[in-house]
This record gives C-alpha cells, structure tokens and sequence, in this order.
C-alpha cells in the first residue's frame, strides 16, 4: 500500500484536468451559440470550431518532441496560464468580430493541443507512483471528461441565458488558471522515462524525434486501423454535434438550455457506461465491446437529430448512444499504454491523438455546408450513413482487430 503522500501526484493531476475541463465544457457550449446568434450562419458555426480544432491537431501531431524537452510538467503548467490569458481576452473581446474570435480560439487550441499531450504523458508515471491500477486511472482520466460533459455542459446553457456569454467564457479562463496552480503544487512525478538527450537518436533532432513517434506508429497495425476509423467517426460526431444539434435545438428550442441538455444527456450515459466498463473489464472481451459499442452508439444520435421533435426523446437517444460508446476512449488509451514504449508516448500519443482528431475541423466545415446545402435531417442521414460504413472496419479486418484482446 503505497503511502499517501505518494497519490498526490495523481489526485492533483486529476484534480486539474476536472477543473481545466470544466471551464471548457462551458465555452463549448458557449462559443458555437454565440457565432449562430451573432451571424445566424451554419457555415460559421463550421469556420469558427474548425478554426480552434486546426491548431489543436497540429500541435498535438508536432509537439511531441517540444513536450519531451520541455518536460510534461512544464508544459502543462506554461499553457494552461498561456491559456488563461487567451480566453479572457476572448471573453473581452467577442464582439470585436468574426476574426478576432477566429485569431483567439486558434491561439487556445493549439495551447489546448500541448496541455492535453503533457497531461496524458504524466498520468503513467503518477499512477505508478501511487501505486495504483493503470486500466483504472485511465477509465477515470476519461471519466473526468464525461462527467464534465454531464454537469458542466448543462450549466454552460444556463448560465448563458443567466449571466451571458462574457461571464460564461471568463469562467473558463480562471479554470485554466487554478489548473495550472494545482499541476505546479502537487504533480511532481519521479522520472519514468530518460530525457531526450538519453533517448537516443529521437532526443537529438526535432524532426528525429518526430519521425521515431510516427515510424513506431505506422509499424503498429492495430493501432493505424482503429485511428483510421476513428478519424472518420469523429469526423461525423464533431459535424452532429457543432452543427446539426445545435441547428436542431435552434429551430425546435429556440433555448441555449436544450443544447446543454442533450450535452448532458449523452454525458450521462458515457458515465455510467463508463463505471459499468470498468468494473467488468477484466471479464469481457474488448474486441466485442469496442466493435459493438461503435456500431450501436452512433445512429440514435443522426436519427434523433434528423426525425426528432422532442426534446425527451432525443435525450434518450443520447443517452443510449453514450452508454454504447463509453467504453472505447477507455479501451483506446489502455492500448496505447501497452502497447507504446514510455520515451516515445509523448511524440506517439500526440500523433495518434493528430490522427485520430483530424477529422474534426472537416466534419465542422463539410457539416454545415452539408446542412445549408440539403436541409438538417438529410444531413444528418447521410452522415449518419458514413459513421455506420466505419464502423464496420473491425468486422472486416477481425483478424488484426481482435490482437487487442491481448
């Protein structure tokens, strides 16, 4: 039994990913209602959302080798203040016009980029610290954000209509601000990995250093199969739920609090689908979990939106969805831990997490031409139809994909 002492590294840890990704959650909801409000445009829903996932996905795929000579702990301290200083300048600054809320949140995604890589790369060595299970700390890790998505999400929409967008978003920024306080206080883990220069040939040249990440990454079937699936689905999540649900809510609701309820509605079933995963996991096959997770958790989410006129109902439809697909973030960053070396996760993670999210800023750009060009519900089918075609990748390619029962 490890001593208390030694969780501190964790509990803080943990302590400042639910508070950074509280304020965040609210901004999530705030910003793509601010843009609809202000402009009354889907496609500059699209712009502004892709504007923020573009610069996120470049540095997570190019700051790897910057998080390693940096070191995690830095990192993660020096972007959250860094990012602190740029949503209160958005809270500021929102009606300045399209392009400077566009220049701002580029400037917060690309810090959200390397804060989420030095976080992720810190929660190992925490963890083995503490003394505690790796599977476990990761089902929380990702726990963390759902929760935040359940609670923080719906109170976004609350509080804009209450208090407004400014107070919204500045909320936000003192939530980077004490994670960034916490992470400097207790998260103090004892090297796991050697430094850059002890890495070998990767620790010597950036570009090095990069191509080792990628190289490892590219060898790794299993790996390259799940990210190349995944890019298409959240490709069609990122469309679904920065464009359609929010047109949706606009044209049924006319109420910012609908959109943070359904948030919270699909929230609530990966939270719960969450726990149940992670007291079963060891009796269960990922492979059937992972696969039948992403084939029912998809179309409730397209047809609630494409048919839907109910609120209740489509709040179920989310639900269900969440409890589908809960498990796979979890099973996703389990295989990553296994299967990746520690001196190469920060350049690795950062790639995989790249490739796996590049398809966001298009499905935001492609999702809401799509939806001013065809109308919201054939929209919502035909990217409906392409989410469920993915998924089907580990039904054909079973004898790779079943490697991650190991």
């Amino acid at each position: 039994m490890p001593a208390p002492g030694r969780r501190t590294g964790l509990v803080g840890l943990l302590g400042a990913v639910a508070v950074s990704d509280m304020g965040s959650k609210m901004t999530f909801v705030a910003l793509p209602w601010l843009v609809l409000v202000s402009t009354g445009s889907p496609a500059a829903m699209g712009v502004v959302a892709a504007a923020e996932l573009l610069p996120f996905i470049l540095a997570l795929a190019l700051g790897g080798p910057l998080v390693d000579r940096l070191r995690p702990r830095r990192t993660s301290v020096v972007t959250d203040v860094a990012s602190t200083a740029v949503v209160a300048l958005l809270a500021l600054s929102y009606r300045g016009g399209l392009g400077a809320v566009v220049v701002l949140v580029a400037a917060l995604g690309a810090l959200r980029g390397m804060g989420q890589n030095s976080k992720t790369v810190l929660l190992r060595p925490v963890t083995v610290e503490a003394g505690a299970d790796l599977l476990r700390t990761t089902s929380v890790f990702y726990g963390i954000t759902r929760f935040s998505d359940l609670v923080f999400a719906p109170l976004g929409g609350v509080l804009i209509a209450l208090a407004g967008i400014r107070t919204t978003i500045m909320l936000d920024a003192l939530s980077f601000a004490l994670a960034a306080v916490i992470v400097a206080a207790m998260v103090r883990p004892e090297p796991e990995n050697p430094s850059p220069a002890e890495a070998g040939p990767a620790g010597g040249s950036y570009l090095a250093a990069l191509h080792d990440g990628v190289r490892h990454l590219w060898r790794d079937r299993l790996l390259t199969g799940i990210l190349a699936m995944t890019f298409v689905t959240n490709m069609c999540h990122q469309a679904n739920v920065a464009v359609f649900v929010p047109l949706w809510v606009h044209d049924e609701l006319r109420s910012p609090a609908g959109l943070g309820l359904l948030t919270g509605a699909y929230a609530l079933g990966t939270l719960l689908g969450s726990a149940v995963y992670t007291a079963v996991a060891p009796r269960v096959s990922r492979y059937l979990v992972f696969t039948a997770g992403f084939l029912a958790g998809g179309p409730p989410r397209f047809v609630a939106v494409a048919f839907g006129d109910e609120l209740a109902m489509s709040a179920v439809a989310f639900f269900v969805s969440g409890v589908a697909v809960s498990p796979v973030l979890s099973i996703v960053g389990a295989l990553l831990y296994e299967r990746v070396p520690p001196p190469l996760q920060a350049r690795v993670f950062g790639a995989a997490a790249a490739v796996s999210t590049a398809g966001m800023p298009l499905g935001v750009v492609l999702g809401g031409w799509v939806a001013a060009g065809l109308g919201l519900t054939a929209a919502a089918l035909v990217v409906g139809a392409v989410y469920v075609t993915a998924t089907l990748a580990p039904v054909l390619g079973h004898r790779t994909w079943r490697q991650m029962r190991a």
